[in-house]
């Protein structure tokens, strides 16, 4: 019989692509994808007493997943380049709450929320600078959002969330940068360095902006 409380979920991916010719590609996807639910901590362990307000379970999330691409390679150029633009309808998404328990730190929890969205770029590209030396280039912008408000009032650790609050923990913009070079040192043997740069920008550690006390939930 179908549960309630960990209902079945299809998932499934469909690809199509067409052939531009001159090295080019593009590309049409929609997939489907979940996370399973689990079960909370309902209980206080020091007096085994119910914690107020904390459900048993939580249900799966699921994401929506929509994305064009194109790609095209420069072979005399010995380079590649790739964008992609898409969209994740994020449904049921499960969410980090906080029960006040007296002389603790409180009771972590999870419960299901509302409705996010996620609407990105993504560019990436590889050239051979010079012989043997190869880079590789990446960036990435991102809008991810609460669509719906997540449920309840309490501000004991952070406020709930509201329709519009980013999604914590998710940068809007990172980028890559390296460069590898291999050199042949004698027969049968290569040498090779690597260097690599990564930059992510800053995240919100909460849906809500801001802590009950009106500091930030950001990190750098």
């Amino acid at each position: 019989p179908r549960s309630t409380l960990f209902p079945y979920t299809t998932l499934f991916r469909s690809l199509a692509s067409y052939d531009l010719g001159n090295d080019s590609q593009t590309y049409a996807s929609i997939s489907r994808g979940f996370r399973k639910g689990g079960a909370n901590v309902v209980f206080d362990p020091r007096t085994l007493q119910l914690i107020p307000g904390i459900p048993n379970y939580y249900s799966p999330d699921t994401t929506t997943n929509y994305e064009i691409g194109w790609k095209t390679a420069f072979p005399r150029a010995k380079a590649t380049l790739e964008a992609a633009l898409y969209h994740i309808n994020w449904h049921n998404i499960q969410v980090q709450q906080m029960a006040a328990i007296p002389g603790t730190q409180g009771q972590q929890y999870f419960v299901n929320a509302g409705a996010a969205k996620v609407d990105g770029i993504e560019l990436e590209s590889a050239l051979e600078l010079l012989p043997g030396l190869r880079g590789q280039f990446s960036f990435s912008f991102l809008n991810p959002v609460l669509t719906q408000n997540e449920p309840g009032t309490d501000c004991f650790r952070g406020c709930p969330g509201r329709a519009g609050d980013r999604i914590p923990y998710v940068s809007r913009i990172t980028g890559s940068a390296t460069l590898n070079y291999h050199h042949t040192l004698v027969t049968g043997w290569t040498g090779f360095a690597v260097w690599s740069e990564q930059y992510t920008g800053s995240r919100n550690t909460d849906f809500s902006p801001t802590t009950p006390a009106g500091q930030p939930n950001v990190f750098f």
